[in-house]
């Protein structure tokens, strides 16, 4: 880890990562402060309201060769613990900081691209709510912040692409049920372009983008899926590196007019590859043209394949689907869940858990290798993260939207996605912890300005706080968070909070006291927690 540490370690003037109301969120040492030093290097931070910008630069170049046991040992530990859901990614998000921090997507900006957002991702209250960063520790010993900004990176940061993922997964599967359902035409494009193992992500992001623009644009095109009663599509692109170098493709989830009557799995396909045969001439052409001469593959330049339901599509007809639902149903009347299966939803959201192809590796797999400390790693992820920046991975046309809303099946934004904090619990967790997982024994309240002066001291406070009670170095959140500079003053005592239900009684039945229990449920320790820098004169 310590090649990430010394890699990212070389631009002197990079600015800083900024909090989520826009003010700096750490001093210019957050521009090199890859290592967690703890709070040893306080001492030598001036506080950046006070000003004295020559001095704040100055001690950031001599962090620069600062201390990183702390972060060093932090994703050891990490790496020795099993990987579950969560852990995994933990240990992505926090790699994709330590790579990022210092490094800008557009250099030389000085507002929006002057940092990557996942260096700060859950660390600062929602400029939407306000109010104070919420910790809380459970009874399993784990960790979760609510009320906290979330990045919205479904490129660079593990979380958010978890918890926008399961989002989308879910609208796609009942987009794809409720057309199915009402008769409509739906099959799954992929479209590629020629790559170079020499070639930068951004160049053939930029290939790809120029080719659906224009093959959204050529006429031939327009007029063929008119023809055929295009109604619109959902696109969703895809990066993965393999040994021809980065390989960005498109999945889209095409929709058309229903057909005047039920089509058979022999018609359905041939529908689908006379629809390949029509398109992939024009696709060929315009590949000419962005790609320098090149011609588009003719096995995975342009495929389709149609969809039947929301969990089958590719090479599964009808009556598969059909023996599969029936199954599933059998599975429901004997108690147990259906099968899980690779849909169409799985494969327009759910990149952050493929398995790339032919020795292929996806982003998060690059990002497990920046582990082993690889240079060559290291530099692939920087180039594929400003490659990716302020770029779109999914996108839905007007068309389907209204569509779809009015079968009642809408989705908001990503930024609207994360607006809600994530509720949902990893299925390895539920099988370990039980009803332990969702008991919260403490919660730590933090001020915005107590966030912004422990991320200038540390920027990895949080995860710091975490790694202590999630390993059991720290038997309980406060004194975790004691231990990593902050003052805490208790709010209020944690206490069971009674209730009398009567759980036999039949709905509607009249209370029988005899038959009452007593219930309830447990409020947590409540905590103020205050973090100072120190003055310039205690500096």
């Amino acid at each position: 880890m310590s090649a990430i540490l010394n890699h990212v370690d070389t631009d002197d003037h990079a600015p800083a990562a900024h909090a989520a109301d826009g003010r700096p969120s750490a001093s210019s040492n957050s521009s090199s402060s890859l290592s967690c030093q703890g709070f040893s290097g306080a001492a030598a931070l001036v506080d950046p309201r006070r000003g004295s910008k020559g001095k704040r630069e100055d001690s950031a170049k001599s962090d620069r060769t600062g201390d990183t046991t702390l972060f060093d040992e932090l994703l050891l530990d990490l790496k020795g613990k099993p990987d579950s859901s969560r852990i995994r990614n933990r240990k992505r998000k926090l790699a994709a900081a330590a790579i990022l921090r210092g490094l800008s997507p557009v250099p030389g900006s000085t507002g929006r691209g002057r940092s990557f957002t996942v260096c700060i991702c859950g660390k600062f209250t929602r400029n939407d709510k306000g109010g104070d960063l919420i910790v809380e520790s459970t009874a399993a010993g784990k960790t979760s912040v609510r009320n906290s900004q979330f990045c919205g990176s479904v490129w660079t940061c593990a979380d958010c692409v978890t918890h926008i993922g399961i989002t989308r997964g879910t609208f796609v599967q009942k987009a794809t049920a409720a057309l199915r359902g009402a008769g409509y035409r739906v099959v799954m494009t992929t479209m590629t372009v020629p790559h170079k193992l020499w070639e930068s992500c951004g160049d053939v992001f930029d290939r790809l983008k120029a080719a659906h623009a224009r093959l959204d644009a050529n006429g031939s095109y327009r007029r063929l899926i008119a023809n055929r009663g295009y109604i619109g599509r959902i696109r969703v692109i895809e990066v993965t590196h393999g040994a021809s170098g980065w390989h960005v493709h498109s999945h889209e989830l095409m929709v058309f007019a229903a057909p005047a009557e039920d089509t058979s799995a022999k018609a359905d396909t041939a529908w689908a590859v006379d629809f390949q045969k029509s398109v992939f001439p024009i696709w060929d052409s315009i590949i000419t043209k962005v790609a320098n001469g090149q011609h588009a593959s003719e096995t995975h330049g342009f495929t389709v394949v149609p969809v039947w339901s929301d969990t089958d599509y590719v090479a599964k007809l009808p009556e598969q689907a059909e023996k599969r639902t029936a199954a599933d149903e059998a599975r429901k009347d004997a108690g147990k869940k259906p099968k899980q299966r690779w849909g169409a939803d799985a494969e327009l959201t759910k990149a952050h858990i493929k398995q790339a192809e032919k020795g292929g590796r996806t982003p998060w797999d690059i990002l497990d290798a920046c582990y082993a400390g690889e240079k060559a790693d290291i530099n692939l992820f920087i180039d594929y993260a400003k490659a990716t920046w302020n770029r779109n991975s999914f996108e839905t046309t007007k068309g389907l939207r209204e569509l779809l809303a009015a079968m009642g099946v809408e989705i908001g934004s990503d930024l609207e996605i994360i607006r809600e904090d994530p509720d949902f619990v990893f299925a390895d967790e539920r099988e370990d912890d039980g009803d332990q997982s969702i008991i919260v024994i403490e919660r730590v309240l933090v001020d915005r300005d107590s966030q912004a002066n422990a991320h200038r001291a540390a920027p990895l406070w949080l995860e710091l706080v975490r790694h202590d009670v999630e390993t059991g170095k720290a038997l309980m959140l406060a004194e975790a968070m004691r231990e990593h500079g902050f003052r805490l003053e208790m709010i209020s005592a944690g206490h069971h909070v009674p209730s009398i239900v009567d759980i036999t009684a039949p709905k509607g039945a009249d209370y029988d006291p005899d038959r009452a229990v007593i219930a309830g449920h447990w409020e947590p320790d409540v905590w103020r927690a205050t973090f100072d820098l120190p003055t310039v004169e205690e500096a």
